[in-house]
């Protein structure tokens, strides 16, 4: 397994903001891995090889065939 990537790395990774990136993954729209949950913050990771797979998908669902 490749090593766990923070929001802030993803969000550098997409070019969007870590906000963007948190909404994303707490909507249920960008697949993550929560490592704590509870009353206190939230500690959630990404695997980068997910994360890719996933931004694959989303490709292709735009891609236009000729």
């Amino acid at each position: 397994m490749d090593k766990l990537q923070t929001a802030k790395e993803i969000s550098a990774l997409l070019k969007i903001s870590e906000a963007t990136v948190l909404r994303m993954a707490y909507s249920g729209d960008l697949p993550y891995i929560p490592l704590r949950t509870g009353k206190r913050k939230k500690l959630i990771r990404f695997d980068p090889v997910i994360v890719q797979r996933w931004l694959e998908k989303r490709v292709n669902k735009v891609r236009v065939e000729p």
